[in-house]
């Protein structure tokens, strides 16, 4: 709603439907060429992969501590814990790491709502343009 509101057209706005709303954000992309030097599509795109390894990576502790070898018990979460503070020096702890994968992830969708934002209303060239101000700094004058 608010980028057709922007643009001034309601045909602006991606339609209703997975597929056709993929399509759509393509096309987007395209009429703004190389979509993937818009900054803010890359922050979205390194918080989606983020949040999935963030999360895999808890998935697969897990399953790990809960699936041990014929005759060891189950590991608690405190083993998790210690795991973590003697391998790397930090851990997160058992809530933290959800709060960690939601914030990844609504990152992600907000980086994501603000590629398609800026893309039109604020920024009508093609996006490898907007990184000509890199050009201008004084450290290569």
């Amino acid at each position: 709603m608010i980028r057709p509101f922007l643009m001034g057209a309601w045909g602006y706005g991606f339609p209703y439907g997975i597929l056709s709303h993929l399509d759509w954000v393509s096309n987007t992309g395209y009429q703004y060429l190389h979509f993937h030097y818009n900054p803010a599509h890359m922050l979205a795109v390194s918080f989606f992969f983020t949040t999935t390894f963030a999360l895999a990576l808890h998935g697969s502790l897990i399953l790990s501590s809960t699936n041990p070898a014929k005759g060891e018990t189950v590991k608690t979460p405190e083993h998790e814990d210690t795991y973590f503070r003697d391998t790397i020096g930090y851990s997160i702890g058992t809530l933290g790491i959800h709060r960690l994968g939601l914030f990844l992830a609504l990152s992600a969708g907000f980086w994501s709502a603000v590629c398609i934002v800026i893309s039109g209303p604020f920024w009508t060239q093609g996006w490898p343009e907007w990184w000509g101000w890199w050009l201008n700094l004084p450290v290569w004058r």
